[in-house]
């Protein structure tokens, strides 16, 4: 009995392994047949498109668990608006948008890119943003561009989680439709210039979001450096990356100049409390964390640093934290900041920021003077 036993035992791997061998014969014969039409006119095997949702649903639900929590202000005007513009820029062609059937393109792909109205009842903020952040496989879907910038990922979050309950006219509010601004002169086109102004407003404007800094009056100098180093990935960004590198020399150059030949926007008048430390780093520094005087560089003495007076609290505070965390370290300018940065405290950076928020744009002069 006990070598009967055995014998089947025997018998059934050996049955498994000549079953394994004509399967994996099968298989071969099959994929280097060419029978499979991998044409994006052809659908996938409905038991394939099965199996590729219930992979990416348990994917996502699994790899979100590493992201952390969702900020509690996705409701803020601020992201949402920022988001918005994001979203019209780099995924409504294929994604779609109120009142705009999107590319035909996007209804070509195969799988089609699903409209986005309904995501935010499907996944939750974590997952919008890993699927945002890190793309998805063999469907189209890119990663963001700058990965390390975790900060320029949540805007878009809270702008998918307000999508559902927008209809046309309100959207093209938020992502600045300037279709009946006339253009600026010089070479940039009109099509250029409202491209930039849609987050950092027109020249002379102050930006849409607090979160954009305004770019008048800045010297034509570091305007041109800041989108030679988004067009070499040099300074991450996953929006200004995009678009910088679709910029020519002579467009860069007509778009610099018409900033910084701007007159600085109104004052935004944040002084809601007291700066009284924040003034004292800028003019000083901290000498005992050996951080110099912010004021050594950001005025208008020398044309390739920005002016940084009348820019939002959030967001010289959040390039600080960039600085910080070695994000932007891949110039010799950013390298100075980096370090500088390293040796400052949360509460120096949010000092440092109340101060220069309350200061007038253009204190130390504007970009027409300071441009070499």
């Amino acid at each position: 009995m006990a070598e009967s036993n055995k014998l089947s035992l025997v018998e059934f791997w050996k049955a498994i392994a000549i079953a394994t061998a004509i399967v994996a014969v099968f298989a071969t014969i099959f994929v280097w047949s060419g029978f499979y039409n991998v044409s994006a006119q052809k659908p996938h095997f409905e038991v394939t498109t099965w199996l590729l949702a219930q992979i990416r649903r348990q994917s996502i639900q699994y790899q979100s668990n590493s992201v952390p929590p969702a900020p509690d202000n996705l409701d803020d005007a601020e992201l949402v608006t920022l988001g918005a513009v994001q979203y019209q820029l780099g995924c409504a062609a294929c994604h779609k948008a109120p009142g705009w059937t999107g590319s035909r393109v996007g209804d070509a792909m195969l799988p089609a890119p699903p409209p986005l109205t309904w995501v935010s009842e499907k996944w939750s903020p974590r997952e919008l943003f890993w699927i945002v952040r890190n793309g998805q496989k063999y469907t189209g879907m890119p990663a963001w561009i700058a990965y390390e910038r975790e900060d320029e990922v949540w805007p878009l979050v809270a702008f998918l989680e307000r999508l559902p309950s927008l209809g046309p006219d309100e959207y093209r509010r938020l992502t600045s439709d300037r279709s009946s601004t006339p253009g600026f002169s010089l070479s940039t086109g009109r099509a250029v210039i409202e491209v930039c102004a849609r987050c950092h407003g027109l020249p002379g404007e102050p930006p849409r979001s607090n979160l954009v800094p305004f770019l008048s009056a800045q010297s034509a100098s570091y305007l041109r450096r800041s989108l030679e180093e988004y067009q070499s990935g040099t300074r991450p960004s996953g929006y200004m990356e995009l678009v910088a590198s679709g910029l020519d020399d002579t467009t860069m150059d007509a778009l610099t100049e018409v900033y910084a030949a701007a007159p600085p926007p109104a004052p935004a008048g944040e002084a809601s409390e007291d700066v009284s430390r924040g003034a004292k780093i800028f003019s000083a520094g901290l000498p005992g964390q050996n951080v110099p005087s912010c004021a050594a560089c950001h005025t208008a003495a020398n044309p390739q640093f920005p002016q940084l007076a009348g820019q939002t609290t959030v967001f010289l505070s959040t390039q600080l934290q960039v600085f910080r965390k070695g994000i932007r370290n891949g110039s010799g300018y950013g390298r100075i900041m980096t370090t500088i940065a390293e040796r400052m405290t949360d509460a120096d950076i949010d000092a440092v920021s109340a101060y220069l928020s309350t200061l007038p744009p253009g204190m130390f002069g504007t970009g027409s003077e300071s441009a070499p």
